[in-house]
């Protein structure tokens, strides 16, 4: 048997909690955050790492990963995928040369 995890519990708002509710049940929301929504309410709930993703069919890593991004900002906040700006270029443009024959 598994030892007790060392991570804190994840303390919800009522106003989470609702939004957490709402969106796991959700059939129009995006596929991502209904899968986050449903991690942290089981987390919440008290289910182990291992027996959520088992029941959510991910890897053990991954729902890790969403419980601690969720105990660093909160579970509203962690729901959303954070902005990232767009990769730049990998062939500069001044490098692009283009010639007639």
């Amino acid at each position: 048997m598994a030892g007790k995890s060392k991570r804190p519990g994840l303390v919800l708002t009522s106003e989470e909690q609702k939004q957490i509710r709402q969106l796991r049940e959700s059939q129009t929301a995006p596929w991502r955050e209904v899968q986050r929504a449903r991690i942290l309410w089981r987390y919440h709930s008290g289910e182990s790492v291992a027996e959520i993703a088992r029941a959510v069919k991910m890897t053990r890593k991954s729902v890790g990963k969403w419980i601690a991004k969720a105990l660093a900002i909160g579970g509203g906040a962690a729901l959303k995928d954070t902005y990232h700006r767009p990769k730049e270029h990998s062939i500069p443009e001044h490098r692009v040369v283009i010639r007639d024959r």
